[in-house]
């Protein structure tokens, strides 16, 4: 978020960063449908995978909370569950209005 939106004073405002964060965590969580059940093939593929990326995040302890965190966020940001999302953009002011999925 900090390298996406570097002009943003993140650490003038901490509240700020932790509700953005919230908001793409829910809304990768309540994105809901195949995706979900998609992440998790990734999360136990990558888990007992013999060659990389698996082998090089091992050891891995599942009930150390910190490195189970950090590896459920680096599988969704490196294998996204759903690699499209949709908009509606416009060129004229509203007059007409397209549908794009960036």
């Amino acid at each position: 978020i900090m390298r996406k939106w570097p002009e943003e004073p993140w650490k003038d405002r901490p509240a700020k960063l932790t509700v953005l964060a919230n908001a793409m965590l829910d809304s990768l969580a309540l994105l809901g449908g195949a995706h979900i059940a998609t992440a998790l093939d990734f999360l136990l593929s990558i888990l007992f995978m013999e060659g990389e990326p698996g082998k090089s995040i091992r050891p891995l302890s599942l009930t150390d909370e910190v490195q189970l965190h950090d590896f459920v966020w680096e599988t969704l940001r490196r294998y996204p569950p759903a690699t499209g999302v949709p908009r509606w953009i416009t060129d004229d002011k509203g007059a007409t209005w397209q549908h794009q999925i960036a």
